[in-house]
């Protein structure tokens, strides 16, 4: 990932796909059986190059469709240091969508590396934070939240007409 980083300074993230390590004793529960649904999390965006604006990743009128988060968990995801101070840190008031809404703050402002291997594993077992944070209330607010930062000056003129669509008209057509 810091060799994709370095080879051209307007990259901000280089993520890859990540393997999933689900435990037995989950293996029957909804939310082991939707991460393996969607474990190729970009295929929305196509055939992703080494190197593209994360403007274009943004334009896909997929962008809002299942799975919201088509970047991946912060595990397998490398982020240029300095951006930091450009678009802010993670929203700590967010539990679920807090890497999504980063990702996308990020995409508008640089390019994104990526690499076609799974370089991490994420293991999926009964204690994780996902399992706890899945409530209705938690789930409005953290597609609000989502929404308030696609409406932004920043990001807003660089998405698909559909997307803002679903922002003008309605809520997130899918649940977190």
């Amino acid at each position: 990932m810091v060799k994709v980083a370095e080879s051209d300074k307007r990259i901000g993230l280089v993520f890859s796909p990540r393997d999933l390590v689900v435990e037995p004793s989950v293996e029957d529960d909804w939310i082991a059986w939707w991460l393996l649904q969607h474990q190729n999390l970009s295929a929305a965006f196509g055939n992703l190059e080494a190197n593209q604006p994360g403007s274009l990743l943004l334009r896909s009128s997929k962008l809002l469709q299942q799975p919201l988060n088509k970047i991946g968990e912060p595990t397998a995801v490398l982020v240029r240091t300095d951006l930091f101070d450009k678009v802010g840190l993670f929203n700590e008031n967010m539990r679920q969508l807090v890497d999504m809404e980063m990702w996308v703050r990020l995409m508008a402002t640089s390019h994104v590396g990526y690499i076609p291997r799974a370089l991490s594993s994420v293991r999926v077992h009964g204690g994780q934070a996902t399992g706890r944070h899945t409530t209705e209330e938690i789930d409005r607010f953290e597609k609000d939240r989502l929404q308030h930062t696609l409406r932004t000056s920043a990001i807003y003129p660089l998405l698909h007409w559909r997307v803002k669509c679903v922002l003008r008209f309605g809520q997130l057509p899918f649940p977190c």
